[in-house]
């Protein structure tokens, strides 16, 4: 197999938990294959760049191999590299403790526009 979908190895590698939130992820603009922005169909292949926005965290994934069906979460790591440094992982862990922090309870529905708005609509 030479190349395979966006949304497709976003599932099997499980970035995701089910294929239309993968796609969900594409069409919102959270995700980009070389720098670019990038469809759910878009087509990937070896050595591709990888760029995903999961909350206050944007991973950087550089595929390494092609699957043909989904794996486990362990065998998953085999199939991407993952390059985002630790730093990042730290911030963005900050950021969900402040964020946590703000809030106590049932979120007013104020606070839940705004975080809809921070998790959905964030672009790359």
């Amino acid at each position: 197999m030479e190349s395979m979908r966006l949304d497709k190895w976003l599932w099997h590698t499980r970035f995701f938990k089910t294929r239309s939130y993968a796609t969900d992820a594409c069409k919102g603009n959270q995700i980009k294959v070389n720098e670019v922005k990038a469809k759910p169909s878009k087509e990937i292949k070896k050595g591709d760049l990888i760029e995903l926005r999961k909350g206050p965290l944007l991973l950087s994934i550089q595929v390494i191999e092609l699957l043909t069906q989904r794996v486990s979460a362990v065998k998953s790591k085999e199939f991407f590299k993952d390059l985002t440094p630790p730093e990042k992982y730290l911030e963005a862990e900050a950021e969900s403790k402040r964020f946590r922090m703000q809030t106590k309870g049932k979120p007013t529905k104020k606070q839940r526009r705004e975080l809809e708005e921070f998790l959905f609509n964030n672009e790359l």
